[in-house]
This record gives C-alpha cells, sequence and structure tokens, in this order.
C-alpha cells in the first residue's frame, strides 16, 4: 500500500473518527505534478509565458491555478493572496 508510511489501518489526520485511505498513486502524481509545475510556472520560472514548449502549460499551471481546488474532495486546500 502506497501512502508515505501512512496505511489505511491509521485514523484519519483531517477527519477524526475516520479511517486514512490514500489516493491512488496515479491520483497522487497528477495532484503534485500539476500544483509543482504551476508553481515552477508562476515563481520560478521568467520566461514561462514566451518560451517555447512552455507557453501552453503556463497558460493553464500558473500563479492563477494555485489559488484553486481543482481535485474536489481529494484535496484541502489554504491558499492566501
Amino acid at each position: 500500500e502506497y501512502g508515505n508510511g501512512i496505511g489505511s489501518s491509521c485514523g484519519s489526520l483531517t477527519k477524526p473518527g475516520t479511517q486514512y485511505e490514500p489516493l491512488k498513486i496515479e491520483e497522487q502524481h497528477q495532484i503534485i505534478n500539476s500544483y509543482g509545475l504551476a508553481f515552477l510556472n508562476a515563481h520560478l520560472r521568467s520566461d514561462a509565458e514566451t518560451s517555447p514548449g512552455m507557453a501552453a502549460s503556463a497558460g493553464t499551471f500558473n500563479g492563477e491555478y494555485l489559488t484553486a481546488n481543482h481535485f474536489g474532495d481529494e484535496v484541502l486546500l489554504n491558499a492566501k493572496p
């Protein structure tokens, strides 16, 4: 079972009284990769919007992307401007 050392036999940290159920690895990667790419494009890549090959991802994965929850109940998002 993949869950960074916390298996489904552990109690939930966000919903006391319930059991923790890790997301499927593919879902975990999709969430991490999308928010990670948005962070890189917004804060570390000064040429993300003009560089060939990066413009397409910068149009979607940008600073604005970081302010919203794109994964419903699977993500607990607290964003501050």
